[in-house]
């Protein structure tokens, strides 16, 4: 690998590299492949840049990500709330990769069936989104549409509806 002979297999450039090819393995749902490259990318970054760094916490995220669609909701949970610290105290509450990790905690807590807790981290997302990027951004419509998934899971199908429509005016 050329990127690895030129700045070493322990510089984050080599790290973020790296998460680039996890994803690849990820979205071709091979889970354990990219975990084990992500596992490295932690070492990398902790050694590097510290674990109070935005790319540790991004690699957190992605790790978490692997875990949650492994069905491994608990052990997402704990990567997303270490994610959540290090984003909220390096790029502050309202920024949308603090949006994003709330949003894969929320997904976590759907998937446990914890549907209350999952709108309560939804409402924060849709604040921050709402701030950011706009209420008419395809970010905000998505966190609409999970809105509106837990509460057809409550049997608040009018309220789920309501969401929906809101959700089909931005897409």
């Amino acid at each position: 690998d050329s990127l690895a002979a030129s700045v070493g297999e322990e510089h984050p450039s080599f790290a973020i590299a790296l998460v680039s090819r996890a994803q690849c393995l990820r979205n071709q749902s091979d889970y354990d492949g990219a975990l084990e490259l992500l596992e490295r990318c932690r070492g990398i970054f902790a050694c590097s840049v510290g674990e109070g760094h935005p790319n540790f916490a991004s690699t957190l995220h992605e790790m978490a990500q692997c875990r949650c669609q492994k069905s491994e909701p608990d052990a997402a949970l704990e990567l997303l709330e270490r994610c959540q610290s290090i984003r909220a105290a390096t790029v502050g509450d309202e920024h949308p990769d603090l949006g994003a990790t709330l949003m894969e905690i929320a997904q976590c807590h759907i998937h446990k069936g914890g549907y209350d807790a999952a709108l309560g981290l939804l409402e924060r997302c849709s604040a921050i989104f709402a701030c950011s990027a706009g209420e008419d951004h395809p970010s905000f419509a998505i966190v609409l549409l999970k809105k509106a998934q837990c509460r057809v899971q409550k049997g608040e199908v009018a309220a789920a509806l309501k969401l929906l429509e809101q959700c089909s005016a931005i897409f």
